[in-house]
């Protein structure tokens, strides 16, 4: 596929799932053998289905998350973003915190690799370190 179409299977990603949290459009977007790698510090991948949470887990402790792009890269196969996300802790634990109620902005990198149509790579960096430190826990 060309460069753009991927950009817009990307943009829809941000659009629907993370922006209007429409998880069903997961399976239009990710290929079967999907793996996410997200947080390197938990060395760990992750499946589609554990993708899926990871995604509910965050937003479900940031109900008003929005994520905006602030930069792309748009090289074939591969797609990078640098996003910047605002939101209030007020739902679930993040990352065993009890909601604080504490306005947070996040900021991070994504890239995603597509094949045929499909995300099949999912690579994050986020800066854990500011939102912990936001939301009053020591991070180290």
């Amino acid at each position: 596929m060309a460069a753009e179409d991927n950009k817009a299977i990307v943009q829809r990603f941000y659009d629907e799932v993370i922006n209007q949290r429409r998880f069903d459009v997961l399976d239009d977007l990710l290929a079967p053998h999907f793996r996410g790698f997200q947080l390197p510090h938990r060395n760990q991948s992750s499946s589609r289905p554990r993708f899926r949470e990871i995604l509910q887990e965050i937003l479900s402790a940031f109900p008003d998350y929005h994520e905006t792009i602030e930069d792309w890269i748009v090289a074939e196969d591969k797609i990078v973003t640098r996003w910047t996300f605002r939101g209030t802790h007020t739902g679930s634990p993040y990352f065993g915190v009890p909601a604080t109620g504490r306005p947070v902005i996040g900021t991070g990198i994504d890239i995603f690799r597509l094949e045929n149509g499909k995300l099949i790579e999912h690579w994050a960096e986020v800066d854990l370190f500011g939102i912990m430190s936001q939301l009053g826990k020591d991070p180290s």
